[in-house]
Protein backbone atom coordinates (compact mmCIF):
# COMPACT_ATOMS: atom_id res chain seq x y z
CA UNK A 1 0.00 0.00 0.00
CA UNK A 2 1.34 3.41 -0.99
CA UNK A 3 2.20 5.86 1.76
CA UNK A 4 3.17 9.51 2.01
CA UNK A 5 5.79 11.00 4.31
CA UNK A 6 7.15 14.51 4.71
CA UNK A 7 10.87 15.19 4.75
CA UNK A 8 12.63 18.51 5.22
CA UNK A 9 15.82 19.58 3.52
CA UNK A 10 17.70 22.84 3.99
CA UNK A 11 18.51 25.08 1.02
CA UNK A 12 20.32 28.36 1.64
CA UNK A 13 19.24 28.24 5.30
CA UNK A 14 15.57 27.79 4.40
CA UNK A 15 13.58 24.66 5.14
CA UNK A 16 12.08 23.03 2.06
CA UNK A 17 9.49 20.30 2.41
CA UNK A 18 9.58 17.18 0.28
CA UNK A 19 6.50 15.00 -0.08
CA UNK A 20 7.74 11.41 -0.36
CA UNK A 21 5.45 8.69 -1.74
CA UNK A 22 6.68 5.12 -1.40
CA UNK A 23 5.18 1.88 -2.67
CA UNK A 24 4.41 -0.98 -0.33
CA UNK A 25 6.82 -3.89 -0.05
CA UNK A 26 4.39 -6.07 -1.97
CA UNK A 27 4.46 -3.84 -5.04
CA UNK A 28 6.97 -5.89 -7.04
CA UNK A 29 10.57 -5.31 -8.09
CA UNK A 30 12.35 -2.05 -7.41
CA UNK A 31 11.95 0.66 -10.03
CA UNK A 32 13.54 4.07 -10.64
CA UNK A 33 12.44 6.88 -8.33
CA UNK A 34 10.69 9.90 -9.78
CA UNK A 35 11.69 13.37 -8.57
CA UNK A 36 8.72 15.50 -9.51
CA UNK A 37 8.88 19.28 -9.59
CA UNK A 38 5.20 20.02 -9.16
CA UNK A 39 3.17 22.68 -10.85
CA UNK A 40 0.31 24.88 -9.67
CA UNK A 41 2.54 26.66 -7.22
CA UNK A 42 3.04 30.01 -8.94
CA UNK A 43 -0.11 30.67 -6.95
CA UNK A 44 0.92 28.59 -3.93
CA UNK A 45 0.14 29.23 -0.30
CA UNK A 46 -3.27 29.90 1.14
CA UNK A 47 -6.40 28.19 -0.13
CA UNK A 48 -5.23 27.85 -3.75
CA UNK A 49 -1.96 26.33 -2.56
CA UNK A 50 -3.83 23.71 -0.55
CA UNK A 51 -5.88 22.79 -3.62
CA UNK A 52 -2.62 22.46 -5.58
CA UNK A 53 -1.09 20.16 -2.94
CA UNK A 54 -4.10 17.85 -3.00
CA UNK A 55 -3.99 17.80 -6.81
CA UNK A 56 -0.27 16.98 -6.81
CA UNK A 57 -0.72 14.25 -4.18
CA UNK A 58 -2.85 12.36 -6.69
CA UNK A 59 0.22 12.02 -8.92
CA UNK A 60 2.43 10.91 -6.03
CA UNK A 61 0.00 8.23 -4.90
CA UNK A 62 -0.50 7.04 -8.51
CA UNK A 63 3.25 6.55 -8.95
CA UNK A 64 3.58 4.74 -5.61
CA UNK A 65 0.58 2.46 -6.25
CA UNK A 66 2.33 1.38 -9.43
CA UNK A 67 5.56 0.55 -7.58
CA UNK A 68 7.40 3.77 -8.42
CA UNK A 69 8.69 5.88 -5.52
CA UNK A 70 8.04 9.59 -5.97
CA UNK A 71 9.69 12.59 -4.32
CA UNK A 72 7.77 15.81 -4.86
CA UNK A 73 9.13 19.28 -4.43
CA UNK A 74 6.79 22.23 -4.73
CA UNK A 75 8.86 25.00 -6.19
CA UNK A 76 8.27 27.73 -7.11
CA UNK A 77 5.77 28.46 -4.39
CA UNK A 78 4.39 31.92 -4.01
CA UNK A 79 1.20 33.00 -2.27
CA UNK A 80 -1.21 34.62 -4.71
CA UNK A 81 -1.33 37.66 -2.42
CA UNK A 82 2.39 38.18 -3.09
CA UNK A 83 1.65 38.84 -6.75
CA UNK A 84 0.17 41.83 -8.53
CA UNK A 85 -2.60 39.59 -9.88
CA UNK A 86 -4.77 40.62 -6.95
CA UNK A 87 -4.49 44.30 -7.76
CA UNK A 88 -5.38 43.63 -11.39
CA UNK A 89 -8.30 41.45 -10.32
CA UNK A 90 -9.65 44.13 -7.96
CA UNK A 91 -9.35 46.75 -10.70
CA UNK A 92 -11.13 44.60 -13.28
CA UNK A 93 -13.92 43.57 -10.88
CA UNK A 94 -14.46 47.04 -9.46
CA UNK A 95 -17.21 47.97 -11.97
CA UNK A 96 -19.16 44.87 -10.93
CA UNK A 97 -19.22 46.11 -7.34
CA UNK A 98 -21.78 48.71 -8.48
CA UNK A 99 -24.31 45.88 -8.54
CA UNK A 100 -25.63 45.46 -5.00
CA UNK A 101 -25.96 41.67 -5.32
CA UNK A 102 -22.31 41.31 -6.31
CA UNK A 103 -20.78 43.84 -3.93
CA UNK A 104 -20.73 41.62 -0.83
CA UNK A 105 -19.40 38.47 -2.58
CA UNK A 106 -16.67 40.52 -4.27
CA UNK A 107 -15.59 41.99 -0.94
CA UNK A 108 -15.49 38.57 0.72
CA UNK A 109 -13.54 37.07 -2.17
CA UNK A 110 -11.04 39.93 -2.15
CA UNK A 111 -10.23 39.48 1.54
CA UNK A 112 -9.98 35.70 1.25
CA UNK A 113 -7.69 35.84 -1.80
CA UNK A 114 -5.44 38.41 -0.11
CA UNK A 115 -5.28 36.60 3.25
CA UNK A 116 -1.77 35.52 4.17
CA UNK A 117 -2.06 35.48 7.96
CA UNK A 118 -4.91 34.94 10.45
CA UNK A 119 -4.92 38.72 11.04
CA UNK A 120 -5.76 39.21 7.37
CA UNK A 121 -8.72 36.85 7.71
CA UNK A 122 -9.96 39.00 10.61
CA UNK A 123 -10.46 41.80 8.08
CA UNK A 124 -13.65 39.96 7.11
CA UNK A 125 -15.34 41.73 10.04
CA UNK A 126 -14.97 44.99 8.09
CA UNK A 127 -16.91 43.68 5.09
CA UNK A 128 -20.46 44.41 6.35
CA UNK A 129 -19.53 47.96 7.35
CA UNK A 130 -17.51 48.77 4.24
CA UNK A 131 -20.18 47.29 1.96
CA UNK A 132 -22.23 50.37 2.85
CA UNK A 133 -19.76 52.41 0.78
CA UNK A 134 -21.20 50.82 -2.36
CA UNK A 135 -18.81 50.96 -5.32
CA UNK A 136 -16.04 52.46 -3.19
CA UNK A 137 -16.05 49.49 -0.82
CA UNK A 138 -13.80 47.24 -2.94
CA UNK A 139 -10.89 49.65 -3.41
CA UNK A 140 -11.11 50.85 0.21
CA UNK A 141 -11.16 47.30 1.61
CA UNK A 142 -8.36 46.23 -0.71
CA UNK A 143 -6.17 49.12 0.46
CA UNK A 144 -7.00 48.45 4.13
CA UNK A 145 -5.97 44.78 3.80
CA UNK A 146 -2.77 45.69 1.91
CA UNK A 147 -1.99 48.34 4.54
CA UNK A 148 -2.45 45.77 7.29
CA UNK A 149 -0.11 43.39 5.47
CA UNK A 150 2.47 46.13 5.12
CA UNK A 151 2.27 46.81 8.87
CA UNK A 152 2.70 43.07 9.57
CA UNK A 153 5.70 42.88 7.23
CA UNK A 154 4.06 40.35 4.89
CA UNK A 155 3.78 42.78 1.98
CA UNK A 156 5.68 43.35 -0.27
CA UNK A 157 6.56 39.73 -0.93
CA UNK A 158 9.56 37.98 0.58
CA UNK A 159 12.48 37.22 -1.70
CA UNK A 160 11.78 34.21 -3.90
CA UNK A 161 13.82 31.07 -3.34
CA UNK A 162 16.35 29.69 -5.80
CA UNK A 163 14.34 27.07 -7.65
CA UNK A 164 17.38 25.48 -9.24
CA UNK A 165 19.08 24.98 -5.87
CA UNK A 166 15.89 23.50 -4.39
CA UNK A 167 15.51 21.04 -7.27
CA UNK A 168 19.19 20.07 -7.06
CA UNK A 169 18.83 19.48 -3.31
CA UNK A 170 15.75 17.30 -3.87
CA UNK A 171 17.61 15.21 -6.47
CA UNK A 172 20.57 14.87 -4.11
CA UNK A 173 18.26 13.80 -1.29
CA UNK A 174 16.62 11.16 -3.52
CA UNK A 175 20.04 9.85 -4.59
CA UNK A 176 21.21 9.48 -0.99
CA UNK A 177 17.93 7.92 0.23
CA UNK A 178 17.60 5.13 -2.29
CA UNK A 179 17.02 2.53 0.44
CA UNK A 180 14.26 4.53 2.13
CA UNK A 181 12.56 5.05 -1.24
CA UNK A 182 12.91 1.41 -2.23
CA UNK A 183 14.21 2.42 -5.66
CA UNK A 184 16.74 0.69 -7.89
CA UNK A 185 19.06 3.73 -7.76
CA UNK A 186 18.00 5.32 -11.02
CA UNK A 187 16.17 8.67 -11.05
CA UNK A 188 13.68 10.25 -13.40
CA UNK A 189 13.35 14.03 -13.10
CA UNK A 190 10.06 15.48 -14.31
CA UNK A 191 7.98 18.58 -13.84
CA UNK A 192 4.90 20.23 -15.19
CA UNK A 193 3.38 23.69 -15.34
CA UNK A 194 5.37 26.01 -13.05
CA UNK A 195 7.51 23.04 -11.99
CA UNK A 196 8.43 22.39 -15.61
CA UNK A 197 9.80 25.92 -15.91
CA UNK A 198 12.41 25.38 -13.22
Amino acid sequence: MAKREFRTISVDGRDVQLRVFTPGAEDGPQKPAVVMVCGLMWLGGGLLGQVGLVFNDVFGYAFARNGVPCVQIHTPSRHIAHTRIQELQALLLWPLSCMPLLNLPLLLADVLMLSITPIDVCMLVLVPVLSLLGPLALPVLHLVVRGGQWLQGTFPAPQPASHQKEVAAAVSWAESNQELLGSDGRLVLCGYSSGGQC
